[in-house]
């Protein structure tokens, strides 16, 4: 008995070393996360000449996608709120939010899968890829801020909106949104203490935001803003614009801003705005007139020092004034008036004149046409340009 009971026990100790054995030598399952969190598959991932492959459909879902996959012609069409994927087995290349990117062999089909290369997919989709090899998993974290990093930088937006929408001018909310440091605030302050006393009210909204860079010391915001009037005596050019903010944070970790710059910026119903005229004193029109001529003689003659003589003052607009000395230097433009109209006239000393205006190149004869909107002041008993100037709808005439 006692040795039956030996070569049992040393049988299951030979049987139970062989599957403790077999079990070492196994490769334990790969596994995909994001973010810390495990993904889950319809079939488990696998790695075909050392890349992670996985089940096409539940990868781009974790990403944030919505997908279009035609069957016949064996097609992938991904699209999320940052980027759009197409891809098609057997093809040499994917596209990219519309730029083409070689694919090579990162869509495969297995066992009656369409299977995609994991660090490709997510790199694609702008985040991070590592592989941890002790615990055999594929790890995707954002390669930005997380959702909450991106919410507290998108709230910049929302405090703005609530500082510049009042009933009446918040220079001190307005102020609380800008850092100390910043370059802007100076300027920005000076300009708010002259609207103070300003009946104009204005709407701002933002839309389309996108966080294009980030660290925990400065985020670049990217948005879209609109700004319409919405009450007051005195002209404004409703206007759509594409802006670039450059915010850093404060000892409280709020997002301020920095710096920003314009990217573009459309005027509402820019074609007609030249069209609505308002009545003014014959006296006044042609002195308004005499204005506009003026300045557009001295751009002529690249007489900068009456050019300078046509505003009211030069304060704050010296490099202005280099850049258009700079331009009469390098081109040889003649410049033209083809329509003037008064647009806005107070009835004593505030009016807004648009022009279009058409611009040749005396070398090659290239014609450009714009239009351009400014705001003159009467001072003295005479009409100067102040410093506000609106150039739109900026077109190449064909001959």
């Amino acid at each position: 008995m006692k040795r039956l009971t030996t070569a049992v026990l040393a049988a299951v100790l030979l049987f139970s070393s062989a599957e403790a054995a077999a079990a070492a030598s196994a490769p334990k399952p790969i596994q995909v996360t994001l973010n810390g969190q495990a993904l889950k598959f319809e079939v488990q991932p696998t790695s075909i000449d050392s890349t992670t492959f996985v089940e096409f459909r539940s990868l781009f879902a974790a990403l944030g996608y919505t997908i279009d996959y035609a069957a016949k012609t064996k097609t992938i069409r991904a699209v999320s709120d940052e980027h759009e994927i197409q891809m098609s087995l057997g093809g040499d290349v994917a596209f990219v939010d519309g730029a083409s990117v070689p694919i090579n062999g990162q869509l495969v089909s297995q066992g009656g899968r369409t299977l995609v290369g994991v660090r490709f997919i997510a790199s694609l989709s702008g985040k991070e890829v590592t592989w941890d090899s002790a615990t055999r998993t594929v790890v995707i974290v954002d390669n930005g801020p997380t959702a909450e990093e991106k919410e507290a930088v998108l709230a910049f937006l929302d405090r703005s909106e609530q500082a510049f929408n009042t009933a009446e001018l918040d220079i001190d909310a307005i102020l609380a949104l800008t850092a100390e440091d910043s370059p802007l605030r100076e300027d920005l302050k000076k300009s708010l203490e002259e609207e103070k006393n300003s009946s104009l009210r204005t709407k701002t909204t933002y839309r389309e935001a996108s966080i294009e860079e980030y660290s925990d010391a400065e985020a670049v915001l990217y948005a879209v803003e609109d700004n319409v009037k919405v009450s007051g005596d005195e002209y404004y050019f409703d206007n759509t614009a594409g802006i670039e903010f450059v915010l850093r944070p404060n000892s409280q970790g709020q997002w301020l801003l920095y710096d920003m710059y314009y990217d573009w910026i459309d005027y509402t119903d820019d074609e007609t705005l030249i069209d609505k005229t308002v009545t003014v004193p014959d006296s006044e029109r042609a002195a308004i007139e005499a204005a506009l001529a003026a300045q557009l003689k001295a751009m002529n003659d690249e007489d900068i020092e009456a050019y300078r003589a046509t505003f009211a003052s030069a304060e704050g607009l010296e490099s202005y004034f280099d850049a258009i000395e700079s331009g009469l230097a390098e081109y040889d433009q003649r410049f033209t008036a083809e329509k003037t109209s008064i647009v806005y006239y107070n009835g004593t000393d505030k009016a807004v004149a648009i022009r279009s205006i058409v611009v040749e190149d005396l070398k090659d004869g290239f014609k450009t046409r714009f239009h351009q909107g400014n705001y003159l002041v009467k001072k003295d008993g005479k009409w100067l340009f102040d410093d506000s100037e609106y150039v739109y709808n900026i077109k190449e005439i064909e001959e």
